[in-house]
């Protein structure tokens, strides 16, 4: 049904836009794997690359929401760590502490030969994937007034840039994190050496935000939280109305999250975590060979599709 091998070529569509099209079985619940739902790939590897491209296709705007809630209940309520006497603990970057986060909007620059899109097999309707041109990350900034940015949505558009969870898993977790996440840091280092592929056109501080502090707020309340000014925070970035599954994904990825961060805190996990943490390419297995294969003398034409991120 799928072929992910990037030979295969891109599909045009509507408004000028190519994209490698894939058919979504929408129709009823499958618990296939990868191969299955690909079974013209290259190998196993390929399609389980792919796969995860696929899975982590949108919902950006959510997840991003309920992180900044998270910090925001977990480590900004109050000066005092819950149920104790010590000192909560702050976020910083380095040794200077963060004096404001929030989420930006924004385009990131994508090769066209990354876009993806859906058929569904249902009514045969095709829909775009991911949208470069509506994009969501989350930025920091320090008292000294510098800034810093952490993307975790690249992944769909094969930018695959992840760092190893393993030394940063709760004990309880383990077997339900995935190995590796995706996330690019944009530091003064990254600037200095990368072109930005980034485009800010409006950012939204959490941290100053009176709508998320009633909702955090009416978090210690019986009647639970109040999810309606998370919602306005959301709206006031994507500039529309958001919608009952989007409240559900942020509730979702907040019940999770909120004890998980709870605990971190309380078992100052943080403290044996490494000095940096260990970033890696996700590459395809035919990338990675041609990589072998050549060496310091690779010559970017005879590497599949999905290295166009480094050869456009």
């Amino acid at each position: 049904m799928n072929d992910p091998d990037p030979s295969v070529g891109l599909t045009p569509l509507p408004n000028n836009i190519h994209a490698m099209l894939l058919e979504i079985d929408d129709t009823e619940c499958i618990n296939s794997g990868p191969v299955d739902w690909a079974p013209h790939a290259q190998s196993p590897a390929t399609a389980l690359k792919m796969f995860t491209r696929v899975m982590r296709d949108g919902r950006l705007l959510p997840i991003l929401t309920a992180v900044c809630v998270a910090l925001l209940a977990e480590m900004y309520t109050t000066t005092s760590a819950g149920g104790s006497a010590s000192v909560r603990q702050r976020l910083q970057y380095s040794t200077s502490p963060i004096a404001d986060f929030g989420i930006v909007l924004g385009k990131v620059t994508v090769p066209q030969c990354e876009r993806l899109a859906y058929k569904r097999a249902s009514n045969g309707v095709v829909v775009l994937g991911q949208d470069p041109e509506q994009h969501w990350w989350l930025y920091f900034t320090t008292i000294r007034g510098e800034d810093f940015f952490l993307d975790v949505g690249l992944f769909p558009f094969n930018f695959s840039m992840v760092v190893e969870t393993a030394p940063y898993r709760p004990s309880g977790l383990k077997g339900s994190v995935f190995n590796s996440f995706p996330v690019y840091c944009v530091n003064r280092q990254i600037r200095k050496y990368l072109s930005s592929i980034h485009l800010e056109h409006k950012r939204v501080s959490a941290l100053r935000d009176t709508r998320l502090h009633r909702a955090v707020s009416s978090m210690t309340h019986e009647g639970g939280t109040d999810y309606a000014p998370i919602l306005e925070f959301m709206e006031d970035i994507a500039g529309s109305k958001m919608v009952e599954n989007e409240r559900e994904e942020v509730e979702q990825v907040l019940v999770g999250l909120r004890p998980t961060l709870k605990d971190i805190l309380q078992r100052e996990a943080w403290k044996d975590y490494p000095e940096r943490p260990e970033v890696l390419a996700h590459i395809d297995p035919e990338e990675e060979e041609a990589y072998i294969r050549q060496g310091p003398n690779l010559d970017t034409r005879t590497v599949p599709l999905d290295s166009c991120w480094f050869s456009s």
